[in-house]
């Protein structure tokens, strides 16, 4: 559901007008969206309503019809692949600049063994020299962290900074229409660095 959210948000932001049809091979999103809500989960009814909240701004009707994942194989092998997102980094120079302001973390949440910011650093592959795997697997609370999480996992690294009342750098885009905005600006016990533009804050 909260991808379908994230597509309408990114590529309907200046229609109007218009019947958009969903198709899903998640019948519980197919039935959140065509009955505009959920009465049995909470979390689910919240999503929809953001959902329609942003198709009545825009005079967009909405509607969701089933396909099967045989027929959506494309889509389905997407959403379980490890993005390229993943390996994006900040270029040493942005990171250097940032530690100097709110000190040195001690490891690094989401890496690769080549792009890792830190000495001691979580990847989400196997790899030799990683600490773990996957970050939120382990405790965050106990050392001061590096996070530049991949997009789609923003929301829940947020929740698990509340979960864990745990203090770190967090990198996320400036992206004020995004759902998890206000609660990362919340979150904030610092100020907030703007960075860019700039073509070479971002390598992969």
């Amino acid at each position: 559901l909260m991808a379908v959210f994230n597509g309408i948000s990114a590529f309907t932001p200046h229609l109007r007008n218009l019947n958009i049809l969903i198709r899903s091979d998640n019948t519980t999103a197919i039935s959140c969206i065509n009955r505009m809500g959920s009465v049995s989960h909470t979390r689910l009814n919240m999503i929809s309503r953001q959902i329609w909240d942003w198709c009545e701004e825009r005079n967009l009707w909405i509607s969701a019809a089933y396909v099967s994942s045989k027929e959506n194989w494309k889509a389905d092998a997407e959403s379980r692949a490890l993005l390229p997102e993943t390996e994006w980094s900040l270029h040493q120079s942005e990171f250097e600049f940032i530690v100097s302001i709110f000190g040195n973390p001690e490891i690094d949440l989401f890496a690769s063994k080549e792009n890792k910011k830190c000495k001691r650093y979580i990847s989400w592959k196997r790899n030799s020299s990683a600490e773990a795997v996957d970050a939120f697997t382990v405790p965050w609370k106990e050392c001061f962290f590096y996070a530049f999480p991949p997009f789609s996992l923003i929301l829940r690294t947020l929740r698990k900074i509340i979960e864990e009342e745990a203090t770190g750098i967090v990198v996320v885009p400036f992206w004020k229409s995004q759902p998890w905005y206000p609660l990362f600006c919340k979150l904030s016990i610092d100020k907030i660095i703007h960075l860019g533009p700039n073509d070479n804050l971002l390598v992969c």
